[in-house]
């Protein structure tokens, strides 16, 4: 037989501690109405005294508690998302670029670098100029030799930034009217697909074990870990192309670039890869999410579970608390490719997620052929 231990102490009217072995309590109120502030919560006691009608129920959880909870969340073991180191990824028949790319790269860091020395050599002669005015009878000759090279710096620098404007790799494609065509698809689903509600960008993501799901009560089969970022049209600067570039924002230090016959994993200018279509892969699932947070408009709700479930799926009866939840279809693209690119999105438009992956596998058959 289990013993209790309870023990009510008076501190002044109306206020009392309850000590017992789950620890310490105060309780506010009189016979009828109180509020108890414990570990567990605060919990507000109700009833008509004589009657022995009587109820109890909980208000607001404790926030040491709600802490304990979040650092047990944030310590489970997920497995991360992530693409393979980005100087590895990319595909052999896409060196020549890179290496083009590099050279152009050098090329403008040089001419950049040229026209900062020679901006600066101006600056000191117009100082010089200024300087120099109040015996201007005296060194006239040297003020005008000064504005002679004042002349030809700054028309250097006009020249240099002209070919500072001209040193990018010029991504000239002569598209085939049908290819054009599914080219030209693939974008505008695209835009489309960018304006969904709301896109996440999937970090990692844990499978629940069968144990873990029934101790938690949830109907969910794993946990994940996402951040909101956005699609659009952005090009690099190294890159110029008449043709509009597809940028997908990517939280794990790189962003996706789909030109139009190859993709871009940048992170900066040192550090890219660039991954021939023909060795990559997106792939759509539609999947069921027990969404928490407030349902994008452009979602459509499955069904409604429980937060806390039966093994059949049915209400837990012991939570009085319980309230329901909406199951959401959403749509999960994956990008992969054989180098170990593996980047995963949810976006809250299901249906043209899926018009969107159909339409590069369309334009993606159609180069290879």
């Amino acid at each position: 037989m289990a013993w209790r231990y309870r023990k009510r102490l008076k501190i002044i009217p109306g206020v009392y501690l309850n000590l017992s072995k789950s620890g310490v309590s105060t309780t506010i109120g009189g016979r009828g109405m109180s509020v108890t502030y414990g570990s567990k919560g605060t919990y507000a006691n109700i009833g008509i005294p004589g009657t022995g009608i009587y109820n109890r129920f909980k208000i607001s959880d404790n926030e040491k508690f709600q802490n304990k909870f979040i650092e047990h969340e944030a310590s489970l073991d997920y497995t991360p998302i992530v693409s393979s180191d980005i100087l590895t990824i990319s595909s052999p028949n896409m060196e020549g670029v890179k290496e083009l790319i590099e050279q152009t790269r050098t090329q403008r860091l040089d001419i950049q670098s040229d026209i900062k020395s020679i901006k600066k050599k101006i600056r000191c002669n117009l100082w010089c100029c200024f300087l120099m005015y109040p015996l201007y009878p005296i060194v006239r000759h040297k003020i005008g030799l000064i504005k002679n090279d004042l002349k030809t710096q700054r028309q250097t620098v006009l020249e240099l930034e002209e070919r500072l404007k001209t040193c990018y790799v010029n991504l000239d494609i002569d598209f085939e009217p049908e290819i054009l065509m599914k080219y030209q698809d693939f974008i505008s689903s695209f835009k489309v697909l960018s304006q969904s509600q709301r896109i996440w960008h999937i970090i990692s993501s844990r499978n629940l074990s069968r144990a873990e799901r029934i101790s938690q009560r949830t109907s969910a089969g794993s946990h994940i870990n996402r951040v909101n970022v956005e699609f659009g049209f952005k090009s690099l600067p190294e890159i110029k192309t008449a043709y509009e570039v597809l940028w997908l924002q990517n939280r794990n230090g790189h962003d996706l670039y789909f030109y139009p016959s190859f993709l871009v994993v940048y992170a900066s200018q040192e550090k890219y890869a660039i991954v021939d279509y023909t060795d990559l892969q997106l792939i759509y699932r539609n999947t069921s999410f027990i969404e928490t947070e407030s349902v994008p408009e452009d979602s459509k709700i499955l069904r409604y579970t429980w937060n806390k479930v039966n093994k059949n799926g049915t209400p837990d009866r012991r939570f009085k608390d319980n309230y329901q939840i909406p199951v959401v279809a959403y749509g999960e693209i994956f990008v992969t490719n054989s180098k170990g690119i593996q980047e995963e999105y949810n976006c809250s438009n299901n249906e043209q997620t899926k018009k969107f992956v159909d339409a590069y596998r369309i334009y993606r058959e159609a180069l290879n052929n």
